[in-house]
């Protein structure tokens, strides 16, 4: 599984977090093979820092809250921000340009270009 598929995979399993309050089975890397653990530190580390992620996601959404923002959307600009802060490898730039092309994928393309501005000035914090 490449780097791409896998963030898809933790992408898809926090986006089914979303619906459901209980905690991710066990087994939801079984298919994962080499990139288990990646997705696993993504999903995990997302879960474990939402608030801090919200916290820096908020500023930036001018005129909209969090619950006004699409499942999609969030669950998206969660995993940008947390992921270079925890993944070796991944920069900041990588984990946006990932972000909005997923999010052209799930969503639509005005979204994507929504949360590109978003989490640019998050990164940026402007």
């Amino acid at each position: 599984m490449m780097r791409k598929q896998a963030r898809e995979a933790a992408f898809q399993t926090l986006f089914a977090q979303t619906f459901v309050t209980d905690s991710v089975p066990a087994d939801y890397t079984d298919s994962a093979g080499d990139e288990a653990e990646y997705i696993k530190a993504v999903v995990l580390g997302v879960t474990a820092n939402t608030a801090a992620i919200d916290a820096r996601i908020t500023p930036y959404i001018k005129g909209r809250t969090l619950n006004r923002i699409s499942r999609v959307a969030l669950t998206l600009m969660r995993m940008a921000l947390y992921e270079p802060t925890a993944i070796e490898g991944v920069t900041q730039a990588v984990a946006i340009n990932e972000t909005v092309e997923l999010c052209k994928q799930y969503d639509s393309e005005e979204t994507a270009k929504y949360i590109n501005g978003v989490l640019g000035s998050a990164v940026r914090g402007s």
